[in-house]
């Protein structure tokens, strides 16, 4: 009996042991085979998807948000996702991929690929569409009553400044509100800030079309991962104002405008660290249209004043985007072209946004602007605004961050590109590149 007893304990003893080790334990066999699956899996993943372990064996792979790709893996990803498509219509379950093709969707996202305690930044958003029309419309009317167009626009911005007066205001006293409230989803303007988004998710195209051309976003998302800080990547998502369509991928709302502005503001953080480690600098967008740009970095560098110089109907845009994405935020709207030079700093950095067209920043005498910053739109312009905006920049600022087409386009804008430009002052260079969206990147600082 006795034997028998500790014959029984002996093999109970002995069953723990290997049910601890077969099931429970580091080393138990289905984490090697784990282990081993993610050592080849991790082959597809970039440098920003670093794997290692400090157990032997004992690779795990990283949350779902962590993962990025190389070449190779999105060349997998790519063909998974499209045969999946062409047969079913439909991204795989798995993948928690969707198109918001211009109207925001009251289905409830469990954001599962969120990466606590991180949010994306449209759920910082105020999305306060209750917003004064009235001032609204005063505010439009005001700058477009002072504006004095000193160098005339390009036959483009002629094109462009009739569309939107078509679009967005019923009459001179009242605004199209439904219009404002979809600026960025329900029409085929010229101008591309308000188009673009709609470049890769073409609401015109079949449901199949749209969902196999929005996959190139999820390439480029894994693209600018290997290339610029993937911390940016992770938070800044597209605001849901003005009814954008984007894909909704791992919690982020992804447009190609919006993978832009992660670019930028890699560019920025890592060369112009003098600006942004520290508070209170006075940025200026010039022709930053709806104001997209700024807002991101508004998210991301809350502690400064941007101050936005456009065109008095993107500004009527710029307003109501940046009103309903922060709606307890103090917005300046300046009309009387001596008020800079009338003001100090001290005086303008109490505000968060300021409003300006581009008489304002051309009679600017004082060099109070840390960062001036233009993308994509200098090129855009006629010849005289180009050099009238290059003079003011370098009496008026800082630093300088243009993003432009470097030889002219005479077929659609008639105008000239950076390399005929005037410069006169002598500037150090923090970062020259030729961007993926074909355009001279220049970032310098003024001697």
């Amino acid at each position: 009996m006795i034997n028998l007893s500790l014959n029984n304990i002996f093999k109970m003893y002995i069953w723990r042991k290997l049910n601890y080790y077969l099931f429970k334990s580091y080393h138990r066999p289905s984490a090697k085979l784990y282990s081993l699956k993610t050592f080849f899996t991790k082959y597809l993943y970039s440098k920003s998807s670093d794997i290692f372990s400090e157990r032997s064996a004992l690779l795990k792979k990283p949350p779902l948000a962590l993962e990025f790709y190389n070449s190779l893996g999105r060349i997998i990803l790519y063909v998974k996702y499209s045969i999946f498509i062409i047969f079913t219509n439909n991204y795989p379950s798995s993948s928690e991929l969707e198109i918001f093709n211009g109207r925001s969707s009251n289905k409830k996202n469990p954001n599962k690929k969120l990466l606590n305690p991180l949010k994306p930044f449209h759920l910082y958003d105020s999305n306060d569409m209750d917003i004064d029309s009235v001032s609204l419309l005063k505010n439009y009317k005001k700058h477009l009553n002072t504006y004095r167009n000193i160098n005339g626009d390009s036959e483009w911005w002629v094109k462009c400044r009739n569309e939107f007066q078509n679009l967005f205001l019923v009459s001179n006293e009242e605004l199209n509100l439904e219009a404002l409230k979809n600026f960025r989803s329900s029409y085929s303007p010229s101008a591309a800030i308000l188009n673009d988004s709609s470049r890769l998710i073409n609401k015109k195209k079949s449901p199949r079309i749209q969902k196999l051309m929005s996959l190139r976003l999820i390439m480029l998302y894994h693209e600018l991962a290997e290339r610029i800080n993937k911390n940016i990547l992770l938070v800044n998502s597209e605001s849901e104002v003005g009814n954008p369509p984007y894909l909704k991928y791992r919690s982020l709302n992804i447009t190609q405008r919006n993978l832009r502005f992660s670019y930028y503001i890699n560019s920025l953080e890592q060369n112009c660290k003098e600006i942004f480690s520290n508070e209170d600098k006075l940025i200026l967008d010039i022709g930053g249209g709806y104001g997209g740009l700024i807002r991101a970095m508004y998210h991301y560098f809350p502690k400064n004043t941007y101050m936005i110089c456009e065109l008095p109907e993107t500004l009527l845009l710029a307003e109501y985007f940046l009103r309903n994405c922060f709606s307890n935020k103090k917005f300046l709207h300046i009309n009387d072209i001596n008020f800079l030079n009338k003001n100090d700093k001290s005086f303008l950095l109490e505000f968060d946004f300021i409003f300006i067209t581009p008489d304002i920043f051309y009679s600017l005498q004082k060099r109070i602007i840390d960062l001036t910053i233009n993308t994509t739109s200098l090129c855009e312009m006629t010849k005289s605004s180009q050099q009238d905006y290059i003079k003011s920049i370098e009496r008026c600022s800082n630093y300088f961050y243009s993003v432009n087409r470097y030889s002219s386009r005479k077929d659609k804008y008639d105008t000239i590109g950076i390399e005929d430009l005037k410069f006169q002052q002598k500037w150090r260079p923090l970062k020259v590149a030729f961007t993926h969206t074909y355009h001279l990147e220049f970032l310098g600082k003024i001697l």
